[in-house]
C-alpha cells in the first residue's frame, strides 16, 4: 500500500508472512529494522503472523527483503 499526499510518496506497507516456526526470527530482524521511520505491526493467526512494515518505501522495502530473505534461507546468516 502506498499513501501519498500532494502527489509524491510519503510511505508505503510491506506485508511478510511468517510461519510460527519462523516467527521469532522474523519478530527480531523487524524490531531491529525499525525506528521512528519505520513501524511495524503483526497480525497473529493460527498458523504464524503477518507482519506490516511501514515507513519510507526504500527503508521498508529493505525490512521486508531482509524478512523474505530470513524466510527463504533460515539456516544461513543475513
Amino acid at each position: 500500500m502506498l499513501r501519498a499526499w500532494g502527489g509524491h510518496m510519503v510511505e508505503a506497507t510491506f506485508v511478510v508472512y511468517a510461519p510460527k516456526a519462523q516467527l521469532a526470527k522474523v519478530r527480531g530482524l523487524v524490531r531491529s529494522q525499525s525506528s521512528e521511520a519505520v513501524t511495524w505491526r503483526e497480525r497473529r493467526s493460527f498458523f504464524g503472523s503477518e507482519f506490516y512494515v511501514t515507513g519510507p518505501a526504500t527503508l521498508a522495502r529493505e525490512a521486508h527483503e531482509l524478512a523474505a530473505r530470513l524466510l527463504s534461507w533460515p539456516d544461513r546468516p543475513i
